[in-house]
């Protein structure tokens, strides 16, 4: 027809774009900012949601995800006795996390837990810190 593609569909593959492995399960550890991740292809990573929001570590292949979240989430591990200040979901493939408005400004942590140098005994807002740290490149 005028106007349209009149041209059939190749029968075979011409090109693939491949895209990241989705993230299809994950667990806020106990101290409030760390989180681990499994994707689509098995693999975890630990992601630190304070202070740069970014990707700690990869495991290797062989790790499982139930082993991992059982060692690292111990009694034993560093745990913070504040509200839950985040939700962490991955309905998008992605991770996403989403302030909780009753508690992101709530919830406090030491500076030298955080890693914020000269001022260890100092309590800081984690809501806060995550903000200021989302719009860094954004300050003046």
């Amino acid at each position: 027809g005028s106007g349209g593609c009149s041209e059939a569909p190749p029968s075979h593959r011409v090109a693939t774009i491949r895209g990241s492995a989705a993230v299809k399960r994950l667990a806020v550890l106990p101290c409030k900012r760390r989180i681990l991740t499994e994707d689509t292809r098995g693999l975890c990573a630990l992601w630190e949601v304070l202070p740069r929001g970014s990707c700690v570590r990869r495991f290797d292949a062989g790790e499982k995800y139930d082993k991992l979240l059982a060692e690292l989430a111990e009694p034993t591990a560093q745990r913070t006795y504040s509200a839950s200040w985040f939700t962490a979901s991955a309905r998008s493939g992605a991770l996403e996390l989403t302030l909780c408005a009753s508690s992101a400004f709530n919830a406090e942590g030491y500076a030298s837990e955080l890693g914020i140098a000269g001022q260890e005994d100092f309590r800081v807002n984690l809501g806060e810190q995550l903000l200021c740290a989302l719009f860094a490149s954004w300050r003046e």
